[in-house]
């Protein structure tokens, strides 16, 4: 077993850039669904401001509008899209 887990510290600009994506991915078009279930099947992770997508979408097109979506909420400084196409 590899423990890839990395611990990230508390920041409260981090915490306003992860509440600020959840809340444009949730309004952006067909992506409210992902966001509907106790467990989400996308994460939102974010490091110095850096966020990353992981989980998974039903089809590319939510994927890339994931990506648009996170590009737009301010104080983001890049965006990695980890998302996996699942049908």
């Amino acid at each position: 077993v590899i423990n890839n887990i990395k611990i990230l510290p508390a920041s409260p600009l981090d915490q306003q850039v992860r509440e600020q994506v959840y809340h444009g991915l949730a309004r952006t078009g067909s992506l409210s669904r992902y966001f509907w279930e106790a467990a989400p099947s996308i994460h939102i992770i974010v490091d110095n401001q850096r966020v990353t997508l992981k989980g998974v979408v039903i089809n590319e097109m939510d994927k890339d509008l994931a990506t648009m979506a996170v590009k737009q909420v301010p104080g983001v400084f890049q965006v990695t899209n980890e998302l996996r196409v699942v049908k």
